[in-house]
């Protein structure tokens, strides 16, 4: 009896460690070169055709991605931070303190999301959430300097939100070239453990059937 007690139980444990998750390594993008190897979508700005000082909210839905209202659309290059082509700057009002630079909101869940970034000389915080909850979070200097890497972001994690702050004299940021992957969305399949649960159930069956023709006898 006990054996068969014994079997169960392993047969149980092993499903159970079936269906537990593992756990996400978390790999942070800081002032590096290059962007992602295959991201899903590149959203590349110069491509587009708005008016310069557009307010940038939901145009570029469609590719997945939606702004707060403080970014704006440019086409030329401006000295700080040093970017040509069409991009996104920040809002920056006439008078008063400038605006912090927000948040990028994604239309679904993605595992990874870099962007071209230039500040005023400063640290900007990145901070990656996944419905309104900090998944990771890590600080960087940033400038304009041309000769060092340019992308931030994340990869390795489940998010749908980056929301940025800086520390600098003016907060001028420009934000191009932003790309990242989806996370898969799939109907659930059948587990793995499936098998297990099964064989499981037909043990304690027979350990029932067992029990009572012992008691019979």
């Amino acid at each position: 009896m006990r054996v068969f007690g014994t079997a169960i139980v392993g047969i149980v444990a092993a499903a159970a460690l079936t269906f537990m998750p593992s756990g996400a390594q978390a790999l942070p993008v800081n002032d590096q070169n290059t962007g992602l190897a295959a991201p899903d979508v590149v959203v590349d700005f110069g491509s587009n055709s708005f008016k310069p000082t557009t307010i940038i909210t939901d145009e570029f839905a469609g590719q997945g991605v939606e702004f707060g209202s403080i970014y704006v659309y440019q086409t030329s290059a401006i000295p700080t931070p040093a970017v040509a082509g069409g991009h996104l700057e920040a809002g920056i009002p006439s008078s008063g303190p400038p605006l912090a630079p927000g948040s990028i909101f994604f239309t679904s869940d993605v595992t990874e999301a870099v962007f071209s970034w230039r500040t005023a000389p400063g640290t900007t915080t990145f901070e990656a959430y996944l419905d309104g909850a900090l998944v990771e979070t890590f600080a960087a200097s940033t400038s304009d300097d041309a000769s060092t890497g340019r992308f931030y972001g994340f990869t390795g994690i489940v998010f749908d939100e980056i929301r940025l702050s800086i520390s600098s004299l003016n907060n001028g940021f420009s934000l191009d070239n932003l790309q990242y992957s989806t996370a898969p969305v799939s109907p659930i399949p059948l587990p793995a453990a499936l098998p297990l649960f099964g064989s499981a159930l037909g043990l304690l069956g027979f350990l029932g059937w067992w029990r009572r023709r012992t008691a019979i006898a």
